[in-house]
């Protein structure tokens, strides 16, 4: 193989890593983020995690949702957006943006505890 080749199957297995560390979204993570985010389900914080290590693990070290505050978070991926061309539809983060502050928010109430 290629060292071309080579380079996108690193991609992969760089994200797979980052993804086992990342919480998956819990039914209480979809009623936080119901009430804050319509039509927030199960399906739409599983795509947020996917597009957050699809997205973000390419370029640099993903946080844990909770290192940021929650309500940061929007501004923090607005920010990659506009400043530092991460492609991402509307759509798509949005359904990021659910995912890090219900998860977020989860793991901060934990950890206040």
């Amino acid at each position: 193989m290629t060292a071309r080749g080579l380079f996108p199957l690193l991609l992969t297995l760089v994200a797979v890593g980052c993804a086992a560390g990342l919480p998956a979204p819990t039914s209480s993570d979809v009623t936080r983020a119901g009430q804050r985010f319509p039509g927030a389900s199960a399906d739409r914080l599983a795509r947020g995690r996917t597009l957050y290590v699809r997205t973000c693990a390419g370029c640099h070290s993903l946080k844990s949702p909770d290192e940021v505050p929650p309500d940061q978070w929007a501004e923090e991926i607005a920010e990659m957006r506009r400043d530092h061309g991460v492609a991402l539809d509307d759509d798509g983060a949005s359904a990021m943006t659910a995912y890090l502050w219900a998860v977020g928010s989860r793991l901060r109430e934990a950890r206040a505890r």
